[in-house]
């Protein structure tokens, strides 16, 4: 899950990776 999850935030905009971070963790 980690390999998927690095590569969705690479994909979406700087914006949403802080976003996705806080559910990822």
């Amino acid at each position: 899950m980690s390999a998927p999850a690095a590569d969705h935030n690479a994909a979406k905009p700087i914006a949403h990776v802080p976003q996705a971070s806080r559910r990822y963790k």
